[in-house]
């Protein structure tokens, strides 16, 4: 039997969590649209905008949707970089 080393839960920050590692202070871009599973590099190319506007990110992926978590404070800087780089919010 494998061994569970670690466990990541996601949950709106109006959640109450007892715990002594919890973070608080992410925002969510949501990836809108169907990402077929043959596409490559979605993923990346709007991981190395971020990483090069020096924004670190937590990436989700669903089977219908993908998230980028960006702290709070990082937002505005990750909004314009993607923009800058041709992406669109809604």
């Amino acid at each position: 039997m494998q061994r569970v080393e670690e466990l990541s839960i996601v949950v709106d920050e109006n959640i109450e969590i007892q715990s002594d590692v919890v973070e608080h202070n992410w925002k969510a871009i949501k990836i809108v649209g169907l990402l077929d599973f043959a596409l490559i590099g979605i993923f990346a190319k709007i991981s190395i905008i971020l990483a090069q506007a020096e924004i670190s990110i937590f990436a989700i992926s669903t089977y219908n949707t993908d998230y980028i978590l960006i702290k709070s404070d990082k937002l505005d800087k990750a909004i314009n970089a993607l923009q800058d780089n041709g992406y669109n919010f809604i």
